[in-house]
């Protein structure tokens, strides 16, 4: 008989708290689950970066080095959008990352997402995207991720289930279930753009909510991940808030927050490598 169950979360639970100078934000990053032997996998909160310069905020990855002294070496299994939240994954030793990484190579463990997309969608059920995608320079954005046409693009494939249609405040929404087949940068929200529902809060690919305080983050959630390893399957979940949002009538929600004010001015160069996102969408 197949067990499904979710593997064990540390027992008494660990919650690092981080806070962000620049919003003037607090955060918790709840640790999903703990070998010391082989992983450490965490729920990142949105808008924060996994690694890199700390002069501005802390990452993801030196507030789990100030948690985990004991540990010399994270090594990083794969890359989480800064505007995105949920499930990631870090090997705690060479030979845990080495066989993470063999993995996501082989396509052979399976990521779940979770979004809150614009517009009621008129497809239900199940379907898949296979728009290729291309990284593109354009002059309006260094680091453009785009539909591609001909054969200069990447192959992607990108599975689709509709969960719900509804309202976030007053705007036209439909929550979907999102699993790559792929694992291309921007993936998700690059083919959510291209069937003409961008990801709700997306400062890249669906800059009409960047005027709406409502749109308060980027509606993507990293949900579940499932590793098949040779000894067990390594299961984890970290839940999405995302079914309370989207409300069956329209309406101006008290309930839920606003965009938190940007306090510390950025460079543009800093802003652009922290989202790591593209302005705009073009055709190859």
């Amino acid at each position: 008989m197949q067990n499904d169950a979710l593997s064990p979360m540390p027992n008494p639970p660990i919650t690092i708290q981080g806070h962000d100078p620049r919003y003037m934000r607090t955060y918790d990053i709840d640790v999903l689950y703990y070998n010391p032997e082989t992983y450490l996998i965490t729920n990142k909160p949105w808008d924060l970066r996994i690694d890199g310069d700390t002069e501005s905020c802390p990452t993801e990855e030196s507030l789990l080095y100030k948690q985990f002294p004991q540990h010399p070496k994270l090594h990083l299994l794969h890359q989480l959008d800064y505007v995105t939240s949920g499930v990631h994954c870090w090997g705690l030793n060479r030979k845990a990352a080495g066989l993470a990484g063999k993995l996501f190579v082989a396509r052979t463990l399976t990521k779940t997402y979770a979004a809150i997309v614009r517009g009621h969608m008129t497809k239900q059920g199940k379907f898949a995207i296979y728009t290729p995608l291309i990284d593109k320079s354009v002059p309006s954005n260094r680091n453009g991720v785009c539909v591609a046409e001909g054969s200069e693009g990447k192959p992607c494939e990108t599975h689709v289930e509709v969960l719900k249609t509804g309202y976030f405040h007053t705007l036209p929404v439909t929550l979907v279930m999102l699993t790559p087949h792929t694992g291309r940068r921007h993936q998700l929200r690059v083919h959510m753009l291209s069937i003409g529902h961008p990801i709700i809060g997306d400062p890249a690919y669906d800059p009409r909510t960047l005027d709406d305080p409502t749109a308060f983050r980027t509606m993507l959630h990293a949900w579940k991940i499932e590793m098949p390893f040779k000894e067990e399957t390594l299961r984890v979940e970290a839940a999405h808030p995302f079914e309370e949002y989207v409300a069956e009538q329209p309406g101006v929600r008290a309930d839920l927050p606003l965009r938190m004010p940007l306090l510390v001015p950025l460079e543009p160069v800093l802003l652009a490598k922290q989202e790591g996102d593209a302005a705009v969408i073009v055709k190859a």
